[in-house]
């Protein structure tokens, strides 16, 4: 019978003991969170290239790290900042310069706030009605929790054929929960990998 020497030992050892433990992961952003309110334009709706203000923004809804550590507040003020979009398309397109942040508030001590990157517009007509929607990629960021990436969506609707420049809108932002196990812990999985394969070598002499 083969013997197992003492460094193989060691490697199965640390084999086994990455079997039974649980990766590492960071504190990523789960969840999503709706703010509501009016957004004002270069135009109307149906040829706006850009938003100029947004007033009245509030927290409508929050779900996951959105309630955590403390719940925040269906009125929690939001601000929200003016950027351009274009005559848009549905292609998702990079946002230049990069909206950081696209919104932000405050809540129980913790800074929330959306890092946004890239979009893609549409502007379906129904009926008598003309809607803007835009959806976006990017960055959430919460105070004690590793940045996340996640998603954005824009939606607001307007009489065909209003000359009125101020629109109410709904936006979602959602976290893609996408948790990577730490550097450390790979590397460490790579030495065993190795140890392992230089005994199968070693052995077969």
């Amino acid at each position: 019978m083969t013997s197992i020497s003492s460094p193989l030992l060691g490697v199965l050892v640390v084999a086994a003991s990455l079997a039974v433990t649980p990766a590492v992961f960071g504190a990523t952003i789960m969840g999503e969170v709706e703010f509501a309110g009016t957004a004002v334009l270069n135009g109307p709706l149906a040829t706006a290239t850009a938003f100029t203000s947004f007033v009245g923004v509030q927290v409508s809804d929050g779900v996951g790290s959105y309630e955590a550590p403390t719940l925040v507040s269906d009125v929690t003020s939001v601000t929200v900042t003016a950027f351009s979009f274009g005559s848009g398309s549905y292609s998702m397109t990079p946002v230049s310069p990069v909206v950081d942040p696209l919104w932000t508030f405050s809540s129980g001590g913790a800074t929330y706030s959306f890092k946004l990157s890239a979009i893609s517009v549409s502007r379906p007509v129904l009926l008598s009605t003309q809607f803007l929607n835009i959806s976006g990629q990017g960055v959430a960021s919460i105070t004690g929790y590793d940045n996340t990436p996640a998603t954005f969506a824009f939606s607001s609707k307007q009489s065909v054929g209003s000359p009125g420049v101020s629109t109410t809108f709904t936006l979602t932002s959602t976290a893609i929960n996408s948790t990577v196990p730490e550097p450390g812990a790979l590397s460490l999985l790579g030495v065993v990998l190795l140890g392992l394969v230089g005994w199968r070598r070693r052995s077969s002499w």
